[in-house]
């Protein structure tokens, strides 16, 4: 049985150090994948407001179908239990995921990518993607634990919903596990229609449906975790946004205190991603430095991440948290979240960057950098 496996390797390593490493393993594959793959949301909205569709919305749906599809499967044979799932049983806030999926749509588009992406950005040399990144950080670790927190509550205080009757869209329809596999073998199928007619390539699918099964593992390999730890952590698909700010709050308080320093599933994670991503890019010669054009786009770039860094926090996740994992155990709140960040992506790319708008902003850049060139 893998559940005596798994309690044998916790013996053995301590739950910790074995916390740990699963989260790198799993971060270190999904890096590569990402990078390869060039995985992101924002390109599948983007190309889908704009109707002029090419591999990347079939890549972004082959991943939830399969993570949807074999998540489910999962939770039918009873490795992973619902009741574990904090989306599916904990108290979360409809109206912070309405409200925060709409500012990190809009966040993604200033940015030019969603969270994973720019991290795995950042990895493969691209500095405007660290940057971001590091903007990012500062901005949720402040809306999580430090002076946004009123403002996260506010928003938050709206709606509130606890408890698998009214998170749990499976079970309040009546359809279960079965059904949600099923939900997910007809995205697969739509997928792969839609790649069919826009150059879907054999190495682009296997790429998709390897992200799913990363995000099902995810799920998998927590469970067991949760099984066997003796302070069981919640059971979890990928999601980037809780698990950088625990992360760096770890980081933090080992700083003041060697002492506060914990290994967990989170502080594997991250790395994980970025390591992986590194040797990805190496590997293929893809590492290349990239800066900001100009002062302006700087400004463009930490807006956007300041609402992705407000919204993803707010929302309960990103684009993978809601976008993927979420959406792959059909919580409402991640549904919701995700509605919401397609809604404000699809706004935002129609105001700023398609062709007719971008000329009205390259106008308004061009001039204020005439105003500020006269000061």
């Amino acid at each position: 049985m893998i559940e005596t496996q798994i309690s044998n390797l916790v013996e053995a390593w301590g739950e910790p150090l074995l916390s740990a490493a699963f989260g790198l393993a799993i971060g270190v594959v999904f890096g590569v994948l990402a990078q390869r793959s060039r995985f992101c949301m924002r390109s599948a909205v983007v190309e889908t407001w704009r109707g002029k569709l090419s591999d990347r919305l079939p890549l972004w749906l082959l991943a939830l179908g399969v993570a949807m599809a074999v998540t489910q499967a999962a939770i039918f044979s009873g490795l992973v239990k619902p009741a574990d799932i904090r989306l599916l049983s904990g108290s979360v806030s409809f109206s912070g995921a309405a409200v925060g999926g709409l500012l990190f749509g809009a966040g993604m588009i200033l940015s030019r990518g969603c969270v994973s992406r720019l991290m795995v950005l950042a990895a493969s040399g691209n500095v405007r993607a660290l940057v971001t990144g590091l903007a990012f950080i500062a901005v949720a670790y402040a809306t999580m634990k430090g002076a946004l927190g009123p403002a996260r509550a506010f928003f938050a205080s709206f709606h509130l919903a606890s408890g698998p009757d009214n998170l749990d869209v499976l079970k309040m329809t009546g359809l279960g596990p079965a059904g949600g596999a099923a939900l997910g073998a007809g995205l697969i199928a739509l997928a792969l229609v839609i790649g069919g007619r826009h150059h879907l390539t054999w190495r682009t699918t296997t790429y998709g449906v390897a992200i799913g099964l990363v995000v099902a593992g995810s799920y998998a390999i927590t469970a067991l975790l949760n099984g066997a730890s003796f302070d069981p952590q919640p059971v979890r698909g990928l999601s980037f946004i809780a698990p950088t700010v625990n992360a760096i709050s770890t980081i933090l308080a080992t700083v003041a205190s060697l002492d506060a320093f914990k290994l967990d599933f989170d502080l594997g994670l991250i790395p994980g991603v970025f390591i992986g991503a590194l040797i990805a890019a190496l590997a293929a010669r893809d590492f290349t430095l990239q800066f900001f054009h100009n002062g302006l786009s700087v400004l463009r770039y930490l807006a956007g991440a300041a609402l992705m860094g407000f919204g993803g926090v707010l929302a309960g996740g990103c684009s993978m948290g809601n976008g993927v994992s979420g959406s792959a155990v059909l919580a409402a709140p991640a549904l919701i979240a995700l509605a919401g960040m397609w809604l404000g992506a699809g706004v935002t790319d129609a105001l700023i960057d398609r062709p007719g708008a971008r000329k009205t902003t390259a106008a308004a850049d061009g001039g204020l950098a005439a105003r500020a060139a006269k000061a």
